[in-house]
């Protein structure tokens, strides 16, 4: 998994205005990377359980996007 190193906040306020907007954008595209990594598991994790197991936890395939996009149930 995807370790996201934010910068400090001494860091972004010392450097120029230009470096300042780059280094967030950089932090969100990493962010978003990181999301998405996390949402590619809790698919992988879901699609592979059997319908049963998936009701046991209150859910139906039909739910797993949901779950995946959402974080819950």
């Amino acid at each position: 998994m995807l370790k996201l190193h934010t910068f400090s906040d001494y860091t972004l306020i010392s450097a120029p205005p230009r470096r300042r907007g780059i280094a967030r954008h950089v932090v969100r595209v990493l962010a978003g990377i990181r999301d998405g990594g996390e949402m590619q598991a809790r698919y992988e994790q879901l699609a592979h359980m059997s319908n049963s197991d998936l009701a046991k936890r209150g859910l139906t395939r039909d739910d797993i996007m949901r779950v995946v996009l959402t974080g819950r149930k």
